[in-house]
């Protein structure tokens, strides 16, 4: 696998989402919850392009792979529209502005993933930094109060919609100004990997969302709030790679994900009175633990030191949860497993494969 196909920009999203919540917007929600039924209703066609184009070494294939996720995304979307306006239950819930905006959230993110895909990375970083800053600006500006529109179906995120928007109208005159079509086709090639494609992005938020809403409430007690999930979001989508990573270069991910597992967990052994976003961060450690679970499943290699690391991690949030020794104790012992978890991980983490010398004649 080519170690430059993973997107640390992919957690940009998340991120976006997370400063919104933590400043109050309360439409996040409603707009998370559209923007992972319509990757289930599209079968995750960004994933799914990103799969496919990862396989072609020339860019008119990858140009016509682009076209069938633009056919995956307009047929299901077409799908979930029509479910949402004629089932009953759901139309009373329906808003087209928020709708709208998770669509065009999907469509910036599959030009993203072109521009990718053609070897233009830092355009992609741009491309997704300018769309999720416009993206929080516009949940902001709705969430301290925005404006009414009189419409015929309820629009009540007009800046939301009206950010996500401006960033699908930036990626299209970007990628096609930077990177003019190669070749178009409306063929779903894509769809024959769509069962990867939909555990790299489902898998996590379909086990929050069952957490959530099915398990008891003494065993979902740690995910309440949105906050927790989005940041063990970020931690799902930092470990995206297209396929799963092999010994060599997994360790570097393994020990990103054991840090950022491991932060809301040492922070709370020290702090343990310390509440953010209104909830005691060990809502933060189990919604990572979660997400760190899945990538660890979909993503990471089979290894001991990550899993040993997992479970570190995982006892401390149980010293700091049952806090069955004397503060100070539980203090350092809490500390202890998570600085052995990272130095379990940091075991030749950075150590490159040398390259191979050229031939001599």
């Amino acid at each position: 696998m080519n170690r430059r196909l993973m997107r640390p920009a992919a957690a940009l999203f998340p991120l976006a989402a997370l400063i919104a919540a933590a400043m109050g917007s309360a439409l996040v929600g409603r707009l998370m919850l559209l923007y992972y039924a319509l990757q289930l209703f599209t079968l995750c066609a960004v994933d799914c392009f990103r799969n496919g184009a990862a396989r072609e070494a020339g860019v008119r294939r990858a140009d016509r792979r682009f076209g069938g996720g633009i056919t995956q995304l307009v047929l299901g979307t077409g799908l979930l529209l029509a479910a949402l306006l004629l089932c009953p239950e759901l139309k009373p819930h329906f808003n087209a502005g928020l709708f709208a905006a998770a669509g065009c959230v999907t469509l910036e993110q599959l030009f993203e993933e072109r521009m990718y895909a053609l070897g233009r990375r830092v355009d992609g970083v741009v491309l997704s930094t300018i769309a999720n800053l416009l993206l929080v600006a516009g949940l902001l500006l709705d969430g301290a109060g925005g404006v009414e529109v009189n419409l015929p179906v309820a629009l009540d995120a007009p800046f939301t919609l009206g950010g996500a928007a401006l960033g699908v109208l930036i990626a299209l005159g970007t990628a096609y100004l930077v990177e003019p079509a190669h070749g178009f086709s409306f063929k779903p090639v894509n769809l024959a990997l769509m069962p990867r494609s939909c555990a790299q992005t489902l898998l996590y938020p379909a086990a929050a969302l069952e957490i959530c809403t099915v398990l008891p409430e003494n065993v979902r007690k740690g995910f309440a709030g949105l906050e927790p999930l989005l940041y063990g979001l970020i931690l799902w989508r930092l470990a995206r790679t297209t396929c799963r990573c092999t010994d060599e270069e997994s360790r570097p991910l393994n020990l990103l994900l054991v840090v950022l597992l491991a932060i809301p967990t040492a922070i709370g052994a020290v702090f343990p009175e310390l509440i953010l976003c209104g909830l005691p961060l060990v809502s933060f450690a189990a919604a990572a633990a979660l997400a760190a679970l899945c990538a660890g499943a979909v993503f990471c290699a089979p290894a001991w030191r990550y899993w040993m690391g997992f479970a570190l991690v995982l006892g401390a949030d149980a010293l700091l949860v049952l806090k069955p020794l004397p503060e100070m104790w539980n203090m350092a012992a809490g500390c202890a497993c998570c600085l052995i978890a990272v130095a379990l991980n940091l075991h030749k983490a950075f150590l490159r494969k040398a390259k191979r010398p050229e031939p001599r004649f």
